[in-house]
């Protein structure tokens, strides 16, 4: 499992159906990197049922655990593309946009950090 780095930016995209009452935990970093694992954990009360899905149609369902929401995610070893977090509205039965990730192709915040440690 990664340790989420909460210096890299940007955090993930929220989408509209994203309330200033939810959490994200876990992985907070908005790039996440090819073949890599990460827990994601999201908090949104009036949630039926959270899924992540990404580009190529993978779809990750995730876990109630008291008032969060979880899931072990692996991205593709080819990267590229977005895991989008939907949630399902349990008033509506609609699913609504609440989060969204960038796949990269290679380690964006190590080398960044790399490069500032030699320079």
């Amino acid at each position: 499992m990664i340790a989420p780095d909460t210096t890299c930016v940007p955090f993930p995209k929220q989408g509209s159906g994203w309330r200033s009452d939810y959490e994200v935990h876990g992985t907070t970093a908005g790039n996440l990197e090819a073949d890599r694992k990460y827990q994601i954990q999201v908090k949104a009360t009036n949630a039926k049922k959270v899924k992540g899905v990404f580009d190529d149609g993978k779809e990750v369902e995730f876990t109630k655990n008291a008032e969060e929401w979880e899931a072990d995610v692996h991205t593709d070893p080819r990267g590229g593309g977005q895991l989008r977090l939907f949630m399902e509205e349990e008033r509506t039965g609609k699913d609504v946009l609440l989060l969204t990730y960038n796949v990269s192709f290679f380690v964006t915040c190590v080398l960044r950090k790399y490069v500032l440690a030699i320079s």
